[in-house]
């Protein structure tokens, strides 16, 4: 699914570019936004949510580098989370009361664009690049409630606590994406994405992180400043 997404970006991309006379400008710009996302690790919800704040300049109406800085929120599935992690009670229980944070997977990278852009008011670009990657995960508690040990059946009720600590580390990412903007005027409009990401991560030697997602926001066009 991800590289079918993919795809369509660049042959929609190569489908403008064979057929458009090209609106020549420098289109250097800001954008902010936001979307929802997923990651690979097995132990977390969909959707995950996320914001980006990105800048390009560009050489000429086609090619330009910037940088990209995206955070993105993911929540646990408890039970999955405290399983990959301890030896939780393997009991029958009644309840599972979670207080964790989210996993934040942060990403800043140095990207190259290559941009089509037919007309002033709209444009195709594809991206690609590479940086760092932090990961944090979860922080909290687990309270395992009202265990009924096998061993023990007919004894008082019990439970157990488990409790997770913060840990953060630092990856090389490899990124790609493609954006799809459409501009109000000179300056300003609104711009659609898609992303994707790869790295492998020290601390979890057996697990590369994928992540994919989308963002929808506001684009600022700087050319007349920048150029």
């Amino acid at each position: 699914m991800k590289k079918r997404i993919i795809l369509s970006f660049i042959v929609l991309f190569t489908v403008v570019g064979l057929n458009a006379q090209y609106y020549q400008i420098h289109p250097s710009f800001m954008s902010f936004t936001g979307g929802a996302g997923n990651i690979s690790f097995q132990d977390t919800e969909f959707p995950g949510y996320h914001g980006r704040v990105e800048g390009a300049y560009f050489f000429n109406y086609m090619f330009g580098v910037g940088l990209q800085a995206d955070h993105g929120y993911y929540k646990p599935f408890p039970n999955k989370f405290a399983d990959e992690r301890v030896n939780t009670p393997r009991y029958n229980y009644t309840q599972t009361t979670a207080d964790l944070s989210h996993y934040v997977v942060e990403n800043y990278t140095v990207n190259a664009y290559l941009t089509a852009q037919p007309d002033w008011w709209y444009s195709f670009s594809f991206v690609g690049g590479a940086g760092l990657q932090r990961l944090s995960t979860p922080e909290g508690t687990i309270l395992y409630e009202e265990i009924y040990p096998y061993q023990y059946h007919g004894d008082p009720l019990q439970s157990a606590t488990l409790e997770f600590f913060k840990e953060v580390s630092t990856s090389f990412v490899f990124h790609a994406g493609a954006r799809a903007n459409l501009m109000l005027t000179d300056r300003f409009g609104f711009t659609l994405g898609t992303d994707y990401f790869y790295a492998k991560n020290k601390k979890y030697e057996n697990e590369r992180l994928h992540e994919i997602n989308a963002t929808f926001g506001i684009i600022i066009g700087l050319h007349e400043i920048l150029n």
